[in-house]
């Protein structure tokens, strides 16, 4: 299995657990729709000297075409309801909720894309998401779907969680049908269409430039940051399974719970430390055997 591959998921994973900081940070001040928009539009504009020569093999391909626009209308869906429970519910109940794309991935990637698994593989993926679960888990209890459900953002969660998968798995074909650069451009540049009919037609386009000006460190760095990881993901999976680079990624939860205790002298429970270091050696393990 190629390593650049198994680098590129670890390449996401870092930087959806650092980028998911100002990510929130954005989201709060300025809201969720204009918060995609820019972060849409740094990575289209980016990205478009890349990608110019291949737009017209692009239009005249039907599969590569559909491809990308299924991936933009399902990664609005996963904006749309991955910031919403961001902003509205507790990180500690949403996040186990949306931590279940990873199962529904791999799930979504061995009926669609008929990837097969070793058993081996499949015992690192079980560890990997137990640890992951018990990282993001403050509670025994929030383990409880079912005691949880009135929660705030709870159902925009399991919304996410869904669209998530649903877009890995369309990423990680289109990134193989065409090219990794290809479907993260034209990602990027139908949510900044569809974004930027929202905002006119809620009347809050004007206030696109203001926001820019008085938060331009925030909105770049969570610009940059989250189309790295998606370039990152993308590349990976056009070169190993889709299942085995989600799995790698989806660690991204253990890397903010670090950088929590480094930066912002977070305290984590014990059953959290254990889920950290089993996500993370599980990520390790699984990247070595691969």
């Amino acid at each position: 299995m190629p390593l650049a591959g198994i680098l590129c998921a670890v390449g996401a994973m870092v930087g959806w657990g650092t980028g998911d900081f100002f990510i929130q940070r954005c989201v709060r001040h300025i809201g969720v729709v204009k918060t995609l928009f820019y972060i849409a539009l740094v990575g289209a504009v980016a990205l478009f000297p890349f990608v110019v020569h291949g737009l017209p093999a692009l239009w005249n391909d039907p599969l590569s075409l559909l491809l990308v626009i299924l991936a933009s209308t399902t990664m609005l869906f996963v904006g749309l309801f991955d910031f919403e429970a961001l902003k509205e519910g507790k990180l500690s109940v949403v996040e186990p909720v949306i931590s279940m794309e990873l199962p529904i991935t791999i799930a979504l990637a061995i009926i669609f894309l008929g990837e097969r698994l070793t058993a081996i593989q499949t015992l690192l993926m079980v560890t990997i998401f137990a640890g992951v679960l018990a990282t993001v888990t403050t509670h025994r209890f929030q383990l409880h779907y079912h005691r949880r459900i009135m929660e705030r953002g709870v159902t925009y969660a399991g919304l996410a969680a869904i669209s998530l998968a649903l877009t890995n798995v369309i990423v990680g074909f289109s990134s193989r049908v065409s090219s990794p650069l290809m479907t993260i451009w034209a990602l990027d540049a139908g949510l900044v269409m569809i974004c930027l009919v929202y905002l006119v037609f809620d009347g809050e386009i004007h206030t696109v430039m203001h926001d820019w000006r008085k938060r331009p460190r925030e909105i770049l760095l969570a610009s940059i940051i989250d189309n790295a990881a998606w370039i990152f993901y993308a590349i990976s999976t056009s070169l190993i399974p889709v299942s085995i680079s989600n799995t790698i990624n989806e660690s991204y939860v253990a890397i903010a719970a670090l950088l929590g205790i480094v930066v912002n002298h977070e305290r984590l429970k014990i059953h959290q430390k254990i889920g950290v270091a089993v996500a993370l050696g599980g990520v390790a393990t699984l990247a070595a055997i691969s």
